[in-house]
Protein backbone atom coordinates (compact mmCIF):
# COMPACT_ATOMS: atom_id res chain seq x y z
CA UNK A 1 0.00 0.00 0.00
CA UNK A 2 1.29 3.30 -1.28
CA UNK A 3 1.52 6.58 1.06
CA UNK A 4 -1.01 7.89 -0.46
CA UNK A 5 -3.42 5.09 0.08
CA UNK A 6 -2.64 4.93 3.61
CA UNK A 7 -3.97 8.85 4.21
CA UNK A 8 -6.93 8.25 1.88
CA UNK A 9 -7.71 5.56 4.15
CA UNK A 10 -7.30 7.51 7.36
CA UNK A 11 -8.56 10.19 6.32
CA UNK A 12 -11.93 8.31 5.20
CA UNK A 13 -12.13 6.78 8.51
CA UNK A 14 -11.67 9.86 10.34
CA UNK A 15 -14.16 11.46 8.08
CA UNK A 16 -17.11 8.33 8.65
CA UNK A 17 -15.98 8.75 12.69
CA UNK A 18 -17.03 12.30 12.50
CA UNK A 19 -20.09 12.21 10.48
CA UNK A 20 -21.41 9.20 12.87
CA UNK A 21 -20.50 11.10 16.35
CA UNK A 22 -21.81 14.69 14.78
CA UNK A 23 -25.37 13.10 13.73
CA UNK A 24 -27.83 13.96 17.11
CA UNK A 25 -29.00 10.39 17.44
CA UNK A 26 -29.01 8.20 13.90
CA UNK A 27 -31.69 5.57 14.95
CA UNK A 28 -34.16 8.55 15.93
CA UNK A 29 -33.76 9.27 12.73
CA UNK A 30 -33.67 6.16 11.08
CA UNK A 31 -37.00 4.94 13.38
CA UNK A 32 -38.37 8.24 12.19
CA UNK A 33 -38.51 9.70 15.94
CA UNK A 34 -39.15 13.32 15.19
CA UNK A 35 -37.60 14.22 19.25
CA UNK A 36 -34.58 15.21 17.34
CA UNK A 37 -36.24 17.94 15.07
CA UNK A 38 -37.85 19.91 18.02
CA UNK A 39 -36.29 20.00 20.93
CA UNK A 40 -33.82 22.41 21.58
CA UNK A 41 -30.90 23.27 23.74
CA UNK A 42 -32.88 24.22 26.36
CA UNK A 43 -30.61 27.09 27.80
CA UNK A 44 -31.11 26.52 31.39
CA UNK A 45 -29.47 29.28 33.65
CA UNK A 46 -28.27 26.61 36.13
CA UNK A 47 -27.94 27.84 39.36
CA UNK A 48 -27.49 25.72 43.14
CA UNK A 49 -30.81 26.88 43.82
CA UNK A 50 -32.58 23.49 42.72
CA UNK A 51 -30.06 21.41 41.72
CA UNK A 52 -31.76 18.63 43.21
CA UNK A 53 -35.21 19.53 41.62
CA UNK A 54 -36.92 15.86 40.81
CA UNK A 55 -37.17 17.06 36.93
CA UNK A 56 -37.43 14.27 34.11
CA UNK A 57 -35.62 14.31 30.69
CA UNK A 58 -39.66 15.51 29.44
CA UNK A 59 -41.60 17.39 32.28
CA UNK A 60 -44.28 18.77 30.04
CA UNK A 61 -47.91 17.07 29.68
CA UNK A 62 -50.63 17.79 27.27
CA UNK A 63 -53.80 16.75 28.12
CA UNK A 64 -52.42 14.80 31.41
CA UNK A 65 -50.70 12.57 29.14
CA UNK A 66 -46.70 12.94 28.89
CA UNK A 67 -45.39 14.79 25.79
CA UNK A 68 -44.90 12.84 22.33
CA UNK A 69 -42.58 14.66 19.88
CA UNK A 70 -43.65 12.39 17.62
CA UNK A 71 -47.55 13.96 17.44
CA UNK A 72 -46.13 17.31 18.16
CA UNK A 73 -46.47 20.16 15.47
CA UNK A 74 -48.19 23.70 14.89
CA UNK A 75 -51.71 21.76 14.68
CA UNK A 76 -51.40 20.11 18.29
CA UNK A 77 -54.36 20.53 21.16
CA UNK A 78 -54.73 20.56 24.30
CA UNK A 79 -53.71 21.61 27.67
CA UNK A 80 -49.81 22.15 28.08
CA UNK A 81 -48.61 21.94 31.89
CA UNK A 82 -45.21 21.65 33.62
CA UNK A 83 -44.76 18.96 36.05
CA UNK A 84 -42.00 18.10 38.65
CA UNK A 85 -41.77 14.43 39.47
CA UNK A 86 -42.62 11.35 37.20
CA UNK A 87 -44.80 12.68 34.30
CA UNK A 88 -46.09 8.94 33.83
CA UNK A 89 -47.19 9.47 37.72
CA UNK A 90 -49.95 10.67 39.81
CA UNK A 91 -48.08 12.34 42.52
CA UNK A 92 -46.78 14.42 39.94
CA UNK A 93 -47.52 18.33 40.92
CA UNK A 94 -47.62 21.17 38.28
CA UNK A 95 -45.54 24.04 37.94
CA UNK A 96 -46.33 27.63 37.24
CA UNK A 97 -44.68 28.42 33.70
CA UNK A 98 -44.53 31.38 31.50
CA UNK A 99 -44.46 31.29 27.25
CA UNK A 100 -43.08 32.37 24.85
CA UNK A 101 -42.09 32.35 21.20
CA UNK A 102 -38.79 33.23 19.20
CA UNK A 103 -38.65 33.98 15.92
CA UNK A 104 -34.67 34.14 13.99
CA UNK A 105 -33.42 34.74 17.34
CA UNK A 106 -35.86 37.85 18.55
CA UNK A 107 -38.24 36.95 20.95
CA UNK A 108 -41.94 37.68 19.39
CA UNK A 109 -44.41 40.44 21.20
CA UNK A 110 -47.70 40.45 19.53
CA UNK A 111 -49.67 43.67 20.87
CA UNK A 112 -53.27 42.17 21.32
CA UNK A 113 -52.02 38.53 22.95
CA UNK A 114 -53.19 37.36 26.46
CA UNK A 115 -50.70 34.64 26.92
CA UNK A 116 -47.67 35.58 26.16
CA UNK A 117 -45.25 36.57 30.09
CA UNK A 118 -48.64 35.19 31.96
CA UNK A 119 -48.00 32.90 34.89
CA UNK A 120 -49.80 29.36 34.22
CA UNK A 121 -49.91 25.86 35.27
CA UNK A 122 -51.98 24.51 32.50
CA UNK A 123 -52.35 26.27 29.24
CA UNK A 124 -54.35 25.53 25.80
CA UNK A 125 -51.88 24.96 23.37
CA UNK A 126 -53.93 25.93 20.20
CA UNK A 127 -54.11 29.31 22.10
CA UNK A 128 -50.16 29.89 22.17
CA UNK A 129 -50.33 28.47 18.23
CA UNK A 130 -52.18 31.10 16.81
CA UNK A 131 -49.17 33.49 16.83
CA UNK A 132 -46.73 30.95 16.32
CA UNK A 133 -45.11 30.35 12.53
CA UNK A 134 -43.37 27.26 10.74
CA UNK A 135 -39.48 27.08 12.72
CA UNK A 136 -39.92 29.64 15.39
CA UNK A 137 -39.33 28.56 18.89
CA UNK A 138 -41.78 27.53 21.96
CA UNK A 139 -40.13 28.95 25.05
CA UNK A 140 -41.50 26.80 28.05
CA UNK A 141 -39.83 28.60 31.40
CA UNK A 142 -40.36 27.61 34.77
CA UNK A 143 -41.45 30.69 36.95
CA UNK A 144 -39.60 29.54 39.85
CA UNK A 145 -35.59 29.55 40.21
CA UNK A 146 -35.74 26.40 41.10
CA UNK A 147 -37.52 25.09 38.40
CA UNK A 148 -34.86 25.76 36.02
CA UNK A 149 -34.55 22.10 34.84
CA UNK A 150 -37.78 22.31 33.46
CA UNK A 151 -37.21 25.01 30.78
CA UNK A 152 -37.76 23.59 27.45
CA UNK A 153 -37.75 24.85 24.04
CA UNK A 154 -39.34 23.04 21.19
CA UNK A 155 -38.75 24.12 17.32
CA UNK A 156 -42.30 24.41 15.64
CA UNK A 157 -42.61 22.21 12.83
CA UNK A 158 -45.70 21.79 10.13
Amino acid sequence: MNKFMKVGASMLVFLSISIASSAQDWDSIIKGDKAWLIERDNETERNELGKDEPFYADPIIIDGKPFDYNNFNLRTTGQLSVVRGDPYSKERTKIPFEISLRRNGVIVYPSPVPVFYKQFYSIEISEVFKYAQVNDHLIIRPVKKEHYKAKRILNLIP
